[in-house]
């Protein structure tokens, strides 16, 4: 059960040499070997679940990932799974299919998380890693948002000024492609349901961008409940989650407005293969985002 440290740490290959025969075969079922622009190992993570009965706390239970090997190029991604007896499976994920990638890193905990369209519905994929490793899939995220903003159509828009704290400005910088321009962006507080200090937060401190090619929203854990006496300290948040979504698959953005706030529907996928949430903005915000959106969707529609 438990292995030393660098053992969980997930790791890029370099050569196809280097994996074991099966899992080169299975690859080459699905992608050209010659195709090939990076391979990336995630080695199966260990993760400790608590258990408790009616009377007693019981021991800890553990959750453990496969092995999977992430295999980028030929305009797809190739997720290969091994199983603790070694059976091999494979999920394919076209990027042009691709509904939204998120990144996520909340300490020594991260993960990716890909939907794209299978047919009529919305398939999701979670790939969990210890973070040291966090750089290396970002590389390969970042490779597939230049390979989808390569064939997307660019919403030319005047940039609008915008001010975030400084660590989701920093964020959104360094989740930036090359040439990506930021046309809107807002910031938005951890929100509760209501005033009162048991009331459970239904929102993280969250910064919402439209660029001329995606829609990222940058955004904390989610703590529902803090508190008062322990809400200073533990509001500290050293996380991030981000979540890129190609404006070609942003189907509908619409608000609805609520008396003390707005919420921004947002609805990606195409035709019936459909994904929808909500997030909740203050009015102001409200207003530059859709502002910026209408006319971003107006320029996309008309090529």
């Amino acid at each position: 059960m438990f292995r030393k440290p660098i053992h969980y740490f997930l790791y890029p290959v370099r050569d196809l040499d280097d994996l074991p025969a099966p899992v080169v075969e299975t690859i080459r079922q699905h992608l050209p070997l010659e195709a090939v622009q990076s391979i990336v190992v995630v080695p199966p993570q260990d993760y400790a679940i608590a258990r408790s009965s009616r009377r007693k706390t019981l021991p800890f239970g553990w959750r453990v990932t496969p092995q999977r090997t992430l295999v980028c190029g030929g305009e797809r991604i190739v997720v290969v799974e091994m199983t603790d007896d070694g059976a091999l499976s494979a999920r394919i994920i076209p990027l042009d299919h691709l509904v939204y990638a998120d990144l996520a890193t909340i300490l020594l905990y991260g993960y990716t998380q890909l939907a794209w369209i299978d047919g009529e519905q919305i398939e999701t994929l979670l790939i969990e890693y210890n973070a040291v490793g966090e750089h290396i899939m970002r590389r390969q995220i970042e490779w597939a948002r230049a390979q989808i903003a390569a064939h997307l159509p660019v919403a030319d828009l005047p940039d609008q000024p915008y001010q975030l704290p400084f660590k989701f400005q920093n964020y959104l910088k360094y989740s930036l492609l090359p040439g990506e321009r930021v046309q809107a962006a807002v910031f938005e507080p951890a929100r509760r349901r209501g005033e009162r200090w048991y009331s459970p937060y239904i929102a993280p401190n969250r910064a919402i961008a439209i660029t001329d090619r995606y829609l990222i929203i940058l955004e904390e854990e989610l703590k529902r409940f803090l508190l008062p006496r322990l809400e200073k300290r533990e509001s500290i948040n050293y996380g991030i989650i981000i979540r890129f979504c190609p404006l070609n698959r942003v189907q509908n953005i619409s608000f609805r407005r609520e008396a003390e706030m707005t919420w921004m529907d947002i609805k990606l996928g195409a035709g019936a293969a459909s994904f929808s949430f909500d997030l909740p903005l203050d009015n102001s915000s409200a207003a530059v985002l859709g502002e910026t959106w209408e006319t971003a969707r107006a320029q996309l529609a008309a090529g």
